[in-house]
C-alpha cells in the first residue's frame, strides 16, 4: 500500500520545481603533481632503507673510544633569583649578628619572665554562648527564607494612615509638656 502512495506521489511530480544543474565529470586520473611527489616519496624511503640496512650492518669494532666532556649548562631564571634572594637573606643575617656580637651584655637590663595563661571569665563564655546561639538562628531563618516559595504567600494591599492632630490634642500636649517640666 505504501509503494502505490510512494509510486504515485512520484508520477505526480511536477519536474518544472527542479534546478538545471550541469554534470561535471571527475578525473580520477592523478595530474602531474602528484605523480611527481609520489616518485620523490618513493626516492626517500628508498634512501632511508640504504641507510637503515647500513646502520644494521655496521660493526661496532671499527669505534674508538672516546672521552666526552659535559658542558655546563647557563642556569635558569629562577635559579639566578633564589641565589639573589639566598645572598640578600645571608647579607641581612651576617649584619643582624654583627650588631648582636657589637652589643654589651652591660647595657641591658634585667627582666622577669611571666608566664600568663588567661582563662576566659564565665561572662566572656556566657557572651559567645549567645553570639553561637543568634548566629545559628539566623543562619536556619535565612535558610527558611532562601527556600520559601512566592506562591505561598498571600497578596496584601498596603494602607497609609497620615494622623494629622487637631487643635484640642495640639493644646492637650502643650499642657502635659508644661506639666512636666
Amino acid at each position: 500500500m505504501c509503494d502505490k502512495a510512494a509510486v504515485k506521489g512520484v508520477e505526480d511530480f511536477d519536474k518544472g520545481t527542479l534546478k538545471k544543474i550541469e554534470t561535471k565529470e571527475k578525473n580520477p586520473l592523478p595530474d602531474v603533481d602528484t605523480i611527481t611527489e609520489e616518485k620523490r616519496a618513493i626516492v626517500e624511503k628508498c634512501c632511508k632503507d640504504q641507510i637503515n640496512q647500513g646502520v644494521a650492518t655496521f660493526k661496532e669494532e671499527t669505534l674508538h673510544k672516546v672521552d666526552t666532556q659535559e658542558k655546563n649548562t647557563l642556569p635558569t631564571v629562577e635559579v639566578i633569583q633564589e641565589e639573589k634572594k639566598a645572598i640578600e637573606e645571608k647579607a641581612c643575617r651576617d649584619s643582624l649578628n654583627q650588631e648582636v656580637e657589637k652589643c654589651s651584655q652591660k647595657k641591658l637590663k634585667k627582666t622577669c619572665t611571666k608566664e600568663k595563661n588567661i582563662v576566659p571569665t564565665q561572662e566572656v563564655i556566657e557572651e559567645e554562648k549567645k553570639a553561637i546561639e543568634e548566629k545559628a538562628c539566623r543562619d536556619s531563618l535565612n535558610q527558611e527564607v532562601e527556600h520559601c516559595s512566592k506562591d505561598k504567600l498571600k497578596k496584601t494591599c498596603t494602607k497609609e494612615c497620615n494622623h494629622v492632630p487637631t487643635q484640642a490634642e495640639i493644646e492637650q500636649e502643650k499642657k502635659a509638656m508644661k506639666e512636666g517640666k
